[in-house]
């Protein structure tokens, strides 16, 4: 009888930790940052959630992240340049993000609605960033040091001159 029990615990116990790795290996890095990610960003100023203002909407973006070593290159449907980072050598869920930096008369066009002949302008950009894989969920956290935009005040912020506004882009992702 405790021959059996014992055998019956030890099936019970490899099976759980099958179960558990499987899953685990499935969210795995660093191929974890592979892939296709669909989801939003949302601004931010401060603590100020622009969206939950009402006075900038989510933007929709699908993001592709590839792997190579620890090295990560993420493609970005509204950005039309790539982020590269490093995963982080003490948490494999981190990738920490290059700083970007636009060169002089380098200008990041993304479509917009509020912004003047429907297209927002970014120049003389500095920020970095990072992602945090969480399984198939990828939160992302850029950070803008300085920048200039097309725009004016929305609400009560001025966004024509970012480098004093503490203003962050937050992104949710999805891998479907």
């Amino acid at each position: 009888m405790k021959k059996s029990i014992l055998l019956f615990v030890i099936g019970a116990t490899t099976l759980a930790a099958g179960l558990v790795g499987c899953k685990t290996k499935e969210c795995e890095n660093p191929t974890g940052f592979s892939g296709t990610f669909n989801g939003t960003h949302k601004v931010f100023i401060g603590t100020a959630d622009l969206a939950a203002l009402n006075l900038v909407t989510p933007i929709a973006d699908v993001i592709v992240g590839s792997v190579s070593g620890s090295n990560v290159t993420i493609g970005s449907d509204i950005l039309p340049i790539d982020l590269t980072g490093t995963i982080s050598a003490s948490n494999s869920n981190i990738v920490n993000l290059d700083s970007l930096i636009l060169g002089a008369g380098d200008t990041i066009r993304i479509p917009s609605g509020i912004a003047p002949n429907g297209t927002l302008k970014i120049y003389d950009l500095r920020a970095g960033g990072t992602g945090t894989l969480d399984c198939k969920t990828l939160t992302t956290s850029l950070k803008v040091k300085a920048g200039k935009t097309n725009l004016g005040a929305i609400g009560p912020f001025d966004l024509s001159n970012l480098a004093t506004l503490n203003l962050e882009l937050r992104g949710t992702f999805t891998k479907p």
